[in-house]
C-alpha cells in the first residue's frame, strides 16, 4: 500500500511539472527573442510582444493569416516556415520585413506521433543594427584603404618631384598618370616632342613599380645604325657575323630580364625588327642572331616617341598590332611652352645645382625669368638646361642680367639691361615699344593684322610707325 502510495505520489509529482496553458503563453510572451508560431499548415497561431518590438508588426494584423497570403502580400519577402515545411527539418534565413527590417529567422519544426509536421516555432532576432553596423565597418575600411591609398599616392608623388617638376596643371596630370600605372605592369606609351622628360618620365614609372631593384635598360631605336640594332636589342652569339666578339653578346631584352625595356624614337624602328618585337611582346621569347634556340625574358615595355604613331600606321611604316600593344596606356607629355608655369621652377632648380658643382653663387634677375618664361622652347626641357647652363658660365657677376642671355631668346634685341641703364622710363618704353611694334610687323604682311594682334587700330599702329620712324 505504501509502494503504492509512492507510485501514486510520484506520479502527482509528474503532473505538477507539467506548464498550463496559461503558464507556456507567460513564457512565450517573457521572450526577448520574437516568438513567430504557425500550425503544420503555415497558418499563424501565435506571435509574442517581443516580435512586435522587433518587426514593428501588430500580431492582430497577422494571426490566422497563411505565411503564403503574408509573402504574397510583400509583409515578408520569404519565409522560414514554408522552408520548413518543405524541407523538413531546422532552417534559419534572413529576411526582410515590410522592405527595410532586417532579421534573423531560425525555423523549427514539431512533429506528431506519425511524423507529422503540427507546429513551425520560428525564433526571431533583430540584425537589423549588425548589419548597419557591419555596413559601417566595410565603409570605415573602405575610406580607410582610401586615405591609406591617398596617403602613399601623395608620398610617392612628393617622391617623383625630386626629379621632375610640376606646377603646372598638365604635367601634375602626367605624373599622376604615371604614379597610377607604375605598380601595374601594363605597357606604356609616352607620346611627347623631343626634350620633353620622356626618359626621366620612364625612370620615374620603373622606380615606383614592383621591379624597381631590377634593372632598367634604355635603348633609343633612331640612334643606333639599322644593320646593328637587331643585335643590340637580340644580341647574337658567336660568329653570326663580320665583327661579331667571339663570345657572343647579350642584347639589352636579355640584360633588362626581370626590369624594365625603355625603347625610346619607337617609330624609328624598321618593319621587319617590328614583327621580331612584337613576337617577343606576345609570347616573351625571342632568337639572338644567329642562334636556333630561343630565349625567354621577363621585362616591361615602355616605349616613347616624338612622332604620331597612328600616321605612321596609315602610311605603313608602323605595324597597328604593335601600335596597338605598346598603345595600352598612352601618357601625353605636354611641351614646355604650354607649361609656363614651369619654367621658373625649372630654372632654379638647375641654377641651383650649377651653383653647387661649379661653386658659383649665381642668381637670376627678374627681367631675365621673364624673358625665360617668355620663350617658346623647341628644344623644351633639353634647351632650358643648356641655357641655364651656358649664360651660368658666360655671366660675369652673381647677378644675372639680360645681357648674359642667348640671341634666341632676345631675338637679337639690343633691348637689354646695358642699353637701357642710361635711358629714363619714358624712353625705355619708347624704345621697348618701337622694337616690339617692328618685330610685330616683321611676322605679318599687313597693317591691319599687325594691328589686329598688338589689339590697337590701324590708325594708332600708322601714328606711332611714324613717330618712330619705323620703315
Amino acid at each position: 500500500m505504501k509502494e503504492r502510495e509512492k507510485s501514486t505520489s510520484g506520479k502527482e509529482g509528474l503532473r505538477e511539472k507539467f506548464l498550463t496553458y496559461e503558464e507556456i503563453d507567460a513564457l512565450i510572451e517573457s521572450s526577448y527573442d520574437g516568438l513567430y508560431i504557425t500550425d503544420g499548415e503555415a497558418n499563424t497561431i501565435k506571435v509574442n510582444r517581443a516580435y512586435e518590438r522587433i518587426t514593428g508588426l501588430k500580431r492582430d494584423n497577422l494571426l490566422g493569416r497563411n505565411m503564403r497570403e503574408l509573402v504574397e502580400a510583400g509583409v515578408f519577402d520569404n519565409s522560414v516556415t514554408l522552408e520548413v515545411l518543405k524541407k523538413r527539418r531546422p532552417v534559419t534565413i534572413m529576411q526582410s520585413v515590410m522592405g527595410n527590417k532586417k532579421v534573423m529567422v531560425s525555423g523549427n519544426p514539431i512533429f506528431d506521433r506519425n511524423g507529422n509536421i503540427i507546429l513551425v516555432v520560428t525564433n526571431v532576432r533583430d540584425v537589423t543594427e549588425l548589419v548597419e553596423l557591419r555596413m559601417k565597418l566595410e565603409e570605415s575600411k573602405r575610406l580607410s584603404s582610401l586615405y591609406y591609398q591617398a596617403l602613399l599616392q601623395q608620398e610617392q608623388y612628393e617622391k617623383v618631384l625630386e626629379n621632375l617638376v610640376a606646377k603646372s596643371k598638365a604635367m601634375t596630370r602626367v605624373i599622376q598618370q604615371a604614379i597610377k600605372v607604375a605598380p601595374v605592369g601594363t605597357s606604356v606609351l609616352l607620346i611627347g616632342e623631343s626634350g620633353v622628360g620622356k626618359t626621366m618620365l620612364a625612370k620615374v614609372i620603373h622606380n615606383l613599380s614592383p621591379r624597381k631593384n631590377c634593372p632598367f635598360v634604355k635603348i633609343n631605336c633612331g640612334a643606333i645604325p639599322e644593320n646593328l640594332i637587331e643585335s643590340e636589342l637580340f644580341g647574337y652569339e658567336k660568329g653570326a657575323f663580320t665583327g661579331a666578339l667571339d663570345s657572343g653578346k647579350a642584347g639589352l631584352i636579355e640584360m633588362a630580364d626581370t626590369g624594365t625595356l625603355f625603347l625610346d624614337e619607337i617609330g624609328e624602328l624598321k618593319l621587319d625588327l617590328q614583327v621580331k618585337l612584337l613576337n617577343f611582346i606576345d609570347e616573351r621569347i625571342f632568337k639572338p642572331v644567329g642562334s636556333v634556340k630561343q630565349k625567354e625574358a621577363d621585362v616591361r615595355i615602355i616605349a616613347a616617341t616624338n612622332v604620331d604613331l597612328k600616321t605612321l600606321v596609315k602610311e605603313g611604316r608602323f605595324r597597328e598590332d604593335l601600335y596597338y600593344r605598346l598603345n595600352v596606356f598612352p601618357i601625353f607629355i605636354p611641351p614646355l611652352r604650354e607649361r609656363k608655369e614651369d619654367i621658373p621652377i625649372l630654372a632654379f632648380k638647375y641654377l641651383n645645382e650649377l651653383n653647387k658643382k661649379l661653386g658659383f653663387n649665381k642668381r637670376f634677375t627678374q627681367e631675365v625669368l621673364d624673358y625665360l618664361t617668355g620663350y617658346t622652347y623647341p628644344g623644351n626641357v633639353r634647351e632650358l638646361i643648356n641655357i641655364v647652363e651656358r649664360i651660368m658660365v658666360m655671366s660675369e657677376g652673381d647677378d644675372i642680367v639680360l645681357s648674359d642671355l642667348p640671341s634666341e631668346l632676345t631675338g637679337g634685341n639690343p633691348l637689354n639691361y646695358k642699353y637701357m641703364k642710361d635711358l629714363d622710363l619714358k624712353d625705355a618704353v619708347g624704345m621697348f615699344e618701337s622694337e616690339f611694334i617692328k618685330k610685330t610687323l616683321e611676322n605679318y604682311n599687313s597693317i591691319s593684322s599687325a594691328a589686329r594682334v598688338l589689339g590697337v587700330h590701324p590708325s594708332t599702329l600708322l601714328r606711332k610707325i611714324r613717330k618712330y620712324h619705323i620703315i
